[in-house]
């Protein structure tokens, strides 16, 4: 009898040190994701029964070395997204094409970094038509510093954009489409932007 009492002793045991290590593996394990894990920032424009949405998903992480291309020294975004909602409901999720290039980071050995931060959402106003502005650019100056512009209707149709210094084009003919419909570019009815969370030297 004592036997079988000392055998069930030591299956609990067993047991109860299996789920032990477990749990503390599990913990680990979400620690780990915690710290390396993706997380995002939104910022929206809203526009009658329109809204725009900026998603940007933020890598928390340092590079080995510095990103002189890319000008800022923080933060690492691995995707940008634009999200059109109409009377509250999603109408389109787009990703913007900006390239991503490969970078060490400290964490990671490798990751994807979107090239040109995209940081700006505005919109702009012209003859019977309304349209969103979507800036963003690296920090430089100079003919060859990447700048990225597009303009997109309210549900989500993508007019027209560009990478300047990066041979990008899609769309329709930017300047035709501006004075087609007396868009100014620089007078924005209401802008909203995610500017103040990047660093420079």
């Amino acid at each position: 009898m004592f036997k079988y009492i000392i055998f069930d002793f030591a299956i609990v045991i067993s047991l109860f040190i299996s789920c032990l290590v477990l749990s503390n593996f599990k913990t680990k394990e979400d620690a780990v994701l915690t710290e390396y894990w993706k997380h995002d920032t939104t910022i929206a424009l809203q526009n009658g029964i329109y809204q725009l949405e900026l998603q940007t998903i933020i890598v928390s992480d340092t590079l080995r070395e510095e990103w002189v291309e890319y000008g800022f020294l923080s933060p690492l975004i691995s995707n940008q997204y634009l999200i059109f909602y109409e009377n509250g409901k999603m109408i389109k999720k787009y990703e913007l094409p900006v390239k991503k290039v490969i970078k060490e980071t400290n964490k990671h050995k490798k990751k994807s970094f979107v090239s040109v931060p995209v940081f700006e959402i505005c919109l702009l106003k012209g003859d019977n038509i309304e349209v969103y502005k979507v800036y963003g650019a690296n920090y430089c100056s100079g003919v060859m510093c990447p700048e990225f512009l597009g303009l997109y209707n309210m549900d989500g149709k993508m007019i027209s954009e560009c990478i300047a210094a990066k041979k990008y084009f899609s769309g329709e003919n930017l300047s035709v489409f501006l004075t087609k419909h007396k868009i100014d570019l620089n007078k924005s009815i209401i802008c909203n932007s995610i500017f103040d969370i990047f660093e420079i030297e």
